[in-house]
């Protein structure tokens, strides 16, 4: 399995939440989207394969591509990847999903659609400075099914300020026959409009027992709707889980396309320069060579830093990462990439672990629902020191 990340940093304006690489500078989009293509051509060996599982736009907004230019650069792909069989995920806003978008889109190669709904309260999508309103929200979603995206997925946060457990309550009603949910906390990053308003006092965070409680009304909701909690903020109904989002908790190799975009190979992780102006003239001037293939090869850190990871690091990713997911550790991974002694030690690490934060079947160590409330926490009794590596 592999997959390929495209990042289109472009939105119409910032979220005041969102501490995430993007621009506003939507003239950049033809230029940028022709820089893409062109990394692609040059770092299309990087996959241990040619067949792609999944393949994901993601933003930033990517519906502020014309579909004219998603449709070209899927045909663009399948000249070096078979995406045949790929789930090809596109990230939307609201405001930018009408009919003729949305009918246009389905016509393309793209089969799953994500929606960043947040909330369905005028309020709150103000606070967030998100740029569509409630209305659009719900009329997104209606016109979507109406023309047959049938793998559809939210995203919803809870922890707003302000918000109540009813308008939690009714937010996750409005989405209960949706197949695919990401619910996640608002977290309050540095140097965001919303940490500089909590500072001056002008917006409250939320109590965190009325967050805690906002969780169990989540957590009931997905029982209740026959929601498959198979990752710490995702929700899914039957054979809906998010492809490419399981494969990076799985830790499959991926190529990261455009500004800031990771890219991983199992020995390694890269990321390129979060810079949409820097990002577009390395790409022309390599381009601009009589062989660009041999010019990147010689200044291709301009272009990205790279992590060699160490067996010891590639070991804590995993526990990680695993430890997020319903599945959980897989023991015999654990045996057959390291080896039978990290295997013990690891079962012996679980002691420090509070028993009824996870269970132990089938040669695997998952989470339990409270577990994975301390998710981070757990991981990190779990984590490996040098000293303690043993192949």
């Amino acid at each position: 399995m592999a997959g390929i990340y495209i990042h289109i940093p472009f939105c119409v304006q910032k979220c005041s939440y969102c501490n995430f690489f993007s621009t506003t500078t939507l003239q950049k989009i033809p230029s940028y989207m022709e820089a893409v293509k062109r990394e692609l051509l040059i770092r299309k060996d990087y996959l241990p394969t040619t067949k792609i599982d999944s393949l994901y736009f993601g933003g930033g907004t990517p519906s502020l591509l014309p579909v004219g230019v998603i449709a070209d650069f899927l045909a663009f792909v399948e000249k070096y990847f078979d995406i045949s069989q790929a789930e090809i995920t596109l990230e939307s806003n609201p405001n930018n999903l009408d009919e003729i978008y949305l009918k246009q889109l389905h016509q393309t190669a793209v089969n799953r659609l994500s929606i960043g709904i947040q909330s369905f309260y005028d309020e709150h999508l103000q606070l967030l400075r998100r740029v569509h309103s409630a209305k659009m929200a719900e009329h997104s979603i209606e016109l979507a099914q109406k023309i047959g995206f049938e793998n559809l997925s939210i995203d919803l946060i809870y922890g707003i300020p302000d918000m109540t457990l009813e308008q939690w309550h009714n937010n996750l009603q409005k989405v209960k026959n949706i197949p695919h949910l990401s619910c996640y906390s608002l977290t309050i990053e540095p140097h965001t409009l919303m940490a500089s308003q909590i500072k001056k006092g002008l917006v409250r965070p939320l109590n965190e027992d009325i967050l805690m409680e906002q969780i169990n009304v989540l957590l009931q909701f997905a029982d209740e709707n026959h929601f498959r909690h198979y990752e710490i903020s995702n929700f899914c109904k039957p054979n809906c889980l998010s492809r490419h989002n399981y494969a990076y908790w799985q830790q499959m190799p991926y190529l990261g396309l455009g500004a800031a975009a990771h890219s991983y190979n199992i020995n390694s992780r890269q990321w390129n320069i979060a810079h949409v102006d820097k990002y577009i003239k390395f790409i022309q001037d390599i381009y601009s060579h009589e062989q660009p293939q041999q010019l990147y090869a010689k200044h291709e850190n301009l272009l990205y830093e790279k992590e060699i990871l160490s067996p010891l690091m590639r070991l804590n990713e995993y526990i990680m990462t695993a430890l997020r997911t319903d599945i959980g550790v897989d023991l015999q991974k654990i045996e057959n990439l390291f080896s039978s002694q990290t295997k013990a030690l690891l079962l012996h690490k679980l002691s420090a672990v509070n028993a009824d934060h996870y269970t132990i079947a089938d040669s695997h160590i998952a989470l339990t629902r409270t577990g994975f409330l301390f998710a981070d926490n757990i991981a990190l009794k779990l984590f490996f020191e040098e000293n303690e590596m043993i192949f």
